[in-house]
């Protein structure tokens, strides 16, 4: 099942990174700078789907809303050394909190420079179970412009880089997004994905001891304070 994506990829690639193609270090090769676009791509669509970035908190103070307008603004924007490991391994992370969710996602895009083929891992930290995330493979041909053609598109800002941007979206959907969330949200109601109880039944099972401990208790003490009387 597709699900409807907010318009053109190219728009939140500009949020992201509204210098545009240029803010990609040109000192990558050009193979590895095709493959930073689509992870990037990734990570834009994961923070549309209601992900936010780790680490970024919401302001606070008189005029925290003024920041606070700001920093939704650049939610798109990737973590400062999203580009760093790059440098030597083609590989991507980026880390993602969830208002709905409790945990700390991880997306993964580790790239088979010999065949351009992309690798897509997410998963919630904590699950024991490395196949319990959600996965994707994608030929990085088919959402990036070639290789020969990569520097004079970059010329023309994201619109000339992207190809394919309706496949990505269902594809995302499909494989990423909506797997992630229900196994998230099974995770958390119910049995875990290592099959021990979520954390949501294990916070509900706690407190429901809490609360029989703290009404015995009670209840002796007015025993107690029966028999003195």
């Amino acid at each position: 099942m597709a699900g409807p994506g907010p318009g053109p990829l190219t728009d939140l690639l500009a949020r992201a990174l509204p210098a545009g193609p240029s803010s990609i270090d040109d000192s990558l090769p050009v193979c590895r700078r095709r493959c930073a676009v689509v992870a990037l791509s990734l990570h834009c669509m994961m923070v549309w789907s209601g992900f936010r970035r780790a680490g970024k908190e919401e302001p606070g103070g008189p005029l925290g809303w003024m920041a606070a307008l700001a920093g939704r603004r650049r939610r798109y924007a990737p973590p400062e050394r999203w580009l760093e490991m790059a440098a030597s391994t083609p590989e991507w992370y980026f880390r993602y909190t969830h208002p709905n969710l409790p945990g700390l996602f991880l997306l993964g895009c580790s790239v088979q420079e010999s065949t351009m083929r992309m690798i897509v891992h997410v998963r919630e930290q904590g699950w024991r179970d490395f196949n319990a995330g959600v996965m994707l493979g994608l030929d990085v041909g088919h959402y990036a412009v070639a290789e020969e053609k990569f520097e004079e598109a970059a010329k023309k800002g994201w619109e000339g880089l992207v190809t394919s941007q309706n496949r990505i979206w269902d594809n995302f959907y499909s494989y990423i997004s909506e797997p992630l969330i229900r196994k998230a949200s099974q995770s958390d109601e119910g049995n875990g994905i290592d099959g021990s109880p979520g954390r949501f039944r294990q916070a509900v099972t706690f407190i429901a001891k809490i609360s029989v401990v703290a009404l015995v208790a009670a209840g002796a003490a007015t025993v107690v304070r029966g028999t003195r009387r």
